[in-house]
């Protein structure tokens, strides 16, 4: 019997207004590339359908192929990325992938504000099956070296993040372990739920489900599933501690975010810049002007229509901000909202607050200002002009 398939896509070209580099491939039927979009030397994109978002970067020589290919506004797609997904690889706004990163399955699909450390690997034995399909909610993390055996389910809640070297499993064999000679094979998915922490070099192992807001300690291996809000340590790993974590008071709230904001003063000052302060306020010296940012318990008092917008930064607690097109940045750290314009001291603070567990915005990329002493080093050799004398 001959398998017919149909692997005749198209080739198609970038519109006039993306930034392409030399000797850049796209074939597809159908694509849709928004404003600000840069694809480097070397790319390759490969699918039925395209979409690239606005200010999509792709580094040079990123090999993209999926049925569905769907990257978010503002993100990020480092040099030399691999991807090869039958059915969709899609990302929401502000996904960051980094070098080293090589991703096959059927389908990988996640939310906003993905992080995929350097040299990850999506993928492993029999991940061009029709069940290896990975699925990622928003603000997930995924730390350098890890390992996401996608034969089967793997399905990640919210606000998940893991350290170094950790591995999903979804299936495990041996073919001189025959099922003939009464031996057992693994082949189940893996679920993890929202807000779950995955410790350096931890294994998580098929069929595990890992509830809400646990905790797996570094080196555990996880065999089986467990409730919501616990410590998982050991090998295999065991419930160590049940929590509830009560929240802080607003006094409490506000101590935490001061101590984070005279780090960030602290900060500032190595990068170079001149700061002050006094009570619940920073002011950064810039060369255009002093920007102050102000600490507040609620947002509504300190975004009222008859405050002045210019050269402030506001940081509420909660509330309701009464924002607009003009007013200025405002951080809402208990609702993890960044309203406003930016700007790259914004960012920078935007940044350091979420070095700090309380992050803001999940519409881009974080980014900060470089410290003057590496920026100089940084900046020592730079390519010779046309006609420089050496």
């Amino acid at each position: 019997m001959t398998l017919l398939i149909d692997s005749a896509i198209p080739r198609a070209h970038p519109p006039a207004d993306c930034i392409a580099g030399q000797n850049v491939v796209i074939h597809a039927h159908e694509l849709t590339i928004d404003p600000g979009v840069r694809l480097d030397d070397g790319v390759q994109l490969v699918g039925d359908r395209i979409h690239l978002g606005r200010n999509v970067h792709v580094g040079a020589g990123a090999d993209l192929r999926a049925a569905h290919l769907s990257i978010g506004d503002n993100s990020e797609i480092a040099a030399g990325v691999k991807v090869l997904c039958a059915d969709s690889f899609s990302t929401g706004p502000a996904a960051r992938i980094c070098a080293g990163v090589d991703i096959v399955a059927r389908s990988f699909d996640a939310g906003r504000l993905l992080y995929v450390g350097p040299h990850s690997t999506v993928g492993g034995g029999g991940t061009l099956e029709s069940t290896a399909t990975v699925r990622i909610a928003d603000r997930v993390t995924i730390g350098p070296h890890n390992i996401l055996n996608a034969n089967c389910l793997i399905d990640i809640g919210s606000d998940v993040g893991s350290g170094q070297y950790v591995s999903i499993w979804t299936h495990g064999y041996h073919f001189a372990h025959s099922v003939l000679d009464g031996y057992s094979t693994a082949f189940e998915g893996v679920r993890i739920g929202d807000k779950v922490w995955l410790g350096y070099h931890c294994s998580i192992m098929p069929g595990a489900d890992i509830g809400d807001s646990c905790i797996v300690a570094a080196g555990a291996v996880v065999a089986k599933s467990f409730p919501p809000r616990r410590l998982l340590a050991g090998v295999p790993a065991r419930e160590k501690a049940a929590f509830e974590q009560p929240p802080l008071t607003d006094d409490q709230a506000m101590h935490e975010v001061r101590r984070a904001l005279a780090a960030w003063q602290r900060e500032l000052t190595w990068k170079g810049l001149i700061t002050e302060s006094s009570d619940d306020s920073w002011s950064v010296h810039l060369p255009g002007g002093t920007r102050v940012v102000e600490l507040w318990q609620d947002a509504a008092p300190a975004t009222a229509g008859d405050r002045p917008a210019e050269g402030r930064i506001v940081v509420a607690l909660d509330g309701e901000p009464r924002t607009s097109a003009d007013g200025p940045p405002v951080f809402v750290l208990r609702r993890g909202l960044l309203l406003g314009p930016t700007d790259a001291l914004v960012e920078d603070l935007r940044d350091h607050l979420r070095r700090r567990t309380m992050p803001c915005g999940d519409t881009r990329t974080f980014t900060s200002i470089t410290p003057l002493a590496f920026h100089r080093l940084q900046q020592a050799i730079t390519p010779r002009t046309s006609g420089e004398q050496a």
